[in-house]
């Protein structure tokens, strides 16, 4: 399921994977293409990281699990620098094809056997653009509801329109 989601930059995030296989998936406005695709294998030992943008996949990327079993090795932890920088108890990873203008495109995540603790992929305040067309739309009311009034008020308290 779609969850709205957000990415800040410099924020830390942390997603605890919950079986053998698991992923998170970052999707565009259009839910059309994975900006990120970090898949985790415990069978390979390895985090998997991808796009896919039209249809078509990037080249993949990988990071090896840390050996010693534990839950440090179902523990991936992110943040947005100048690029996606992942990492987990034992390897650092960076993710060049994530940059600040794809992370501004992320608007929803997708999880399987994952789960972000703090839930900081979470998007829970409008987004900017959500905002600013509601304090337009507000504006727009008050001002029409003043145009009536003095539209009122000129035909001597008769309501417009008669």
């Amino acid at each position: 399921m779609l969850q709205d989601s957000v990415l800040i930059p410099g924020l830390e995030t942390r997603i605890d994977f919950s079986g053998p296989n698991g992923f998170i998936r970052l999707l565009d406005p259009d839910a059309q293409n994975l900006l990120l695709n970090m898949r985790f294998s415990a069978p390979d030992g390895m985090l998997y990281l991808n796009t896919q943008t039209d249809g078509a996949w990037g080249k993949p990327e990988q990071m090896p699990l840390p050996e010693a079993e534990g839950p440090a090795r179902q523990t991936v932890f992110f943040r947005l620098t100048d690029v996606l920088e992942i990492w987990n108890a034992e390897h650092r990873h960076r993710f060049e094809r994530f940059d600040a203008g794809v992370a501004r495109q992320v608007r929803y995540c997708v999880f399987r056997n994952a789960a972000n603790p703090g839930e900081t992929l979470k998007l829970s305040v409008p987004r900017p653009e959500e905002m600013a067309a509601q304090i337009a739309t507000q504006v727009a009311m008050r001002r029409l509801d003043r145009l009536e009034r003095k539209l009122q008020d000129g035909a001597g308290g008769m309501p417009a329109g008669s």
